[in-house]
């Protein structure tokens, strides 16, 4: 590093200049082609206040929270019922890492989905039931876009519900609660 240095210094001697000469020109030039002092000069009204940046640190923190409560929540609930899966993740701290990590990134149809199935296949659509509404009011307090999929039988008696939200469906006094329309 330094015979790198000590060549450069002899180019700028034998271009007249030193690094500290060599280096504000470059600065000048750079400021000339790019108008960067332009870009910078932002009046102080539309930089951003430091409030916005705390609420968003604030709901991060939030979500942070709320990611590994609900995680430990959902962890507990298939270690209960699910010997399988306790088998499968015997360290229930990497599995909450990985709940929470999905539930964080806003990854959560996979795991509403597990549990709809876990409860439907063991007959604990009712134990199921809390956990897939914690996870609903989780998406929407942090705007957590999902869809899911939902079987309709066929016929004139669904035909209208189709594409419709599971909301809309619900206030339409349509949905009889446990998958049942």
């Amino acid at each position: 590093m330094a015979g790198r240095i000590s060549a450069l210094d002899e180019k700028l001697a034998d271009l007249g200049q030193t690094q500290e000469d060599y280096l504000l020109s470059e600065l000048e030039k750079f400021k000339e082609t790019s108008g960067y002092e332009e870009v910078l000069d932002v009046a102080t009204e539309t930089a951003p206040p430091l409030a916005q940046k705390q609420d968003s640190d604030d709901r991060d923190g939030r979500m942070m929270t709320a990611s590994a409560e609900l995680a430990a929540d959902i962890d507990h609930f298939f270690r209960q019922v699910d010997m399988e899966y306790a088998a499968m993740f015997p360290d229930d701290t990497v599995q909450k890492n990985i709940l929470q990590e999905h539930l964080y990134r806003g990854d959560t149809s996979a795991i509403k989905t597990g549990l709809i199935n876990a409860g439907r296949e063991r007959n604990l659509a009712d134990e199921a039931a809390p956990l897939i509404g914690q996870i609903d009011a989780y998406e929407k307090e942090f705007g957590i876009n999902t869809y899911m999929v939902y079987q309709l039988q066929g016929g004139d008696k669904t035909l209208d519900l189709r594409f419709e939200p599971l909301d809309s469906i619900k206030a339409m006094g349509a949905y009889r609660g446990r998958g049942q329309l």
